[in-house]
């Protein structure tokens, strides 16, 4: 039996991009709005959790070379750091495109 972390990188289906995703995300988003920010603040925060991704490849590299990380999965989890740093610029401009549209007073609310 397959450890699951294994089985979601082995899928190709994008759950574990898309859980990873999510999770830093929510993690964000709740601690920001639990410190005081607004809902605008608070989801900026949680997209730009997502360029984390210059750590998460020395953590990789380390992780690799003290054979901690087999090399298969070394590679994918370098392909999601590289995707999700990628993806976090367009998904910042969409959202903040969308909060400046917004009437006045409405900005962020009920999303």
């Amino acid at each position: 039996m397959r450890p699951l972390l294994l089985r979601l990188l082995r899928g190709g289906d994008g759950h574990a991009k898309a859980l990873a995703t999510a999770g830093k995300f929510c993690g964000c988003h709740v601690a920001a709005r639990r410190s005081g920010r607004d809902v605008r603040d608070a989801k900026a925060i949680g997209i730009m959790m997502n360029t984390r991704g210059l750590m998460e490849l020395v953590v990789l590299n380390v992780g690799l070379d003290l054979g901690v990380i087999p090399p298969a999965v070394f590679t994918m989890l370098v392909i999601m750091a590289i995707a999700s740093n990628l993806v976090t610029t367009p998904a910042l401009r969409i959202w903040l495109k969308r909060e400046r549209a917004a009437p006045a007073g409405t900005a962020g609310e009920g999303r």
